[in-house]
């Protein structure tokens, strides 16, 4: 059961900006025996949750994709620039943001940030950018937004959120982006933890569990996101890093 409630903080964290990292750092603590083959499979499935939900989308990127198309070639360069900086500072700081994970007061403070970047989100207005004339240096500019999401407290999709509606994306476009960059950076995490991927009856439930609650969570973010709602979830991060600095 322990799996299967993990596996809902995942799919419920991973997409909502209040930190999967932070959750699973709490909450992991909680049970017992677990092992990095059990996380792999939480990636998976929440992967799994965005590829579907933008299922329309990618199938039309990858067929103008291979028609040579201009606009979906730059969507994709966009997408690898976007993917950079955290793979960079991933794979050079990595022992540095692992030891972080142990340090609850400091997972705190960073849910503090996240908050009061949510609530920045809120007063931005409404840009009028597509994805396509994002430009290299937006994308440059998003990417090192979502490279904070490498300490555990700081929402991936929170940062890149806000970075595409500081630039001038429109939120409906500004969520498309977020999810769609979220591909590589979930997919890059469970590349990296593959070779421990092991799989039991529990363990499977809890990667169903992730992919399904991931799917709703998507649209629920999507709806907040549009509606400049996303102050709420900046009250619960501040909540929960009041909660921790008290226990």
């Amino acid at each position: 059961m322990e799996k299967i409630f993990l596996g809902i903080i995942q799919g419920l964290t991973e997409f909502l900006p209040v930190s999967s990292s932070a959750h699973l750092a709490i909450f992991g603590k909680m049970v017992k025996d677990l092992d990095l083959g059990f996380f792999t499979l939480l990636h998976l499935g929440t992967l799994l949750a965005v590829v579907w939900f933008l299922r329309k989308y990618l199938v039309e990127l990858a067929i103008l994709f291979f028609k040579l198309d201009k606009k979906a070639w730059k969507i994709f360069v966009y997408v690898v620039i976007s993917t950079m900086p955290a793979a960079f500072f991933g794979f050079v700081f990595n022992n540095k943001i692992e030891n972080i994970f142990g340090k609850s007061k400091l997972i705190a403070v960073f849910l503090l940030i996240t908050g009061g970047v949510l609530i920045l989100s809120d007063l931005k207005k409404e840009g009028a950018l597509d994805i396509q004339k994002l430009g290299v240096f937006n994308a440059l500019v998003i990417g090192l937004f979502q490279s904070f999401a490498l300490f555990p407290g700081i929402s991936r999709s929170g940062m890149t959120l806000v970075a595409g509606l500081l630039i001038g994306l429109k939120r409906e476009e500004t969520v498309k982006y977020s999810f769609l960059i979220s591909i590589p950076a979930i997919l890059g995490a469970f590349v990296f933890e593959s070779g421990n991927l092991k799989a039991d009856t529990w363990s499977i439930l809890g990667f169903l569990s992730s992919a399904v609650v991931g799917f709703v969570a998507l649209h629920f973010l999507k709806l907040l996101t549009i509606k400049r709602k996303l102050r709420y979830f900046a009250y619960y991060c501040w909540i929960i890093a009041a909660i921790i600095f008290v226990f």
